[in-house]
């Protein structure tokens, strides 16, 4: 046996536990049929992230995580005025987890996986339009595992991979497709 097989297994089996799915974030029991678009609201953190985030970065993150959620979105489902039809989504961010693309990088070039996960935890609230008490919540958090590629090589490559894909279900909601169910963690 080669001198870097156990080490290998070693690895797999250790990755082979971190594994989980991603779900479905949307309630089954939301009901959007009456609505044709989705107004994205700027995106927030709670005070114990912000005070954690330089200004600077937080503003970047904003604009990058609302960016995500825009991007995830149909164009024809996207409207930039709450409105008559429009579902107004408020996220927040409540848990931000860095990933280190030098580690990544690193580790991939040695195991050919990403090492280090980075995640995110947010709540949306679902508004009618311009209307200032929530009709629903949801809540959602997400740990990257190193077998997911895809944002690995960007400090917060997952959590904005994570907010593009919530998006991308919402679209499919309102689309009329049923929802996804939640898989089990393995």
């Amino acid at each position: 046996m080669k001198p870097y097989t156990p080490v290998f297994f070693a690895a797999m089996a250790l990755l082979a536990g971190c594994a989980t799915s991603s779900v479905s974030t949307l309630p089954e029991q939301l009901d959007l049929n009456r609505y044709h678009a989705v107004n994205v609201a700027p995106v927030l953190f709670t005070p114990e992230i912000t005070g954690a985030i330089p200004e600077a970065e937080r503003a970047s993150l904003e604009r990058d995580f609302g960016e995500a959620l825009k991007e995830g979105l149909a164009p024809s489902f996207q409207s930039d005025e709450p409105s008559t039809g429009v579902v107004r989504i408020e996220v927040t961010i409540t848990e931000l987890n860095s990933s280190s693309p030098t580690l990544n990088l690193l580790t991939t070039a040695l195991l050919f996986v990403p090492f280090d996960a980075g995640g995110i935890a947010f709540e949306v609230n679902f508004f009618d339009g311009e209307s200032p008490d929530p009709f629903a919540q949801s809540n959602y958090r997400h740990i990257s595992t190193p077998l997911e590629l895809k944002g690995s090589f960007m400090r917060y490559g997952h959590a904005t991979k994570v907010l593009r894909d919530w998006s991308e279900e919402l679209t499919k909601r309102l689309a009329g497709a049923e929802p996804r169910r939640a898989a089990k963690s393995g």
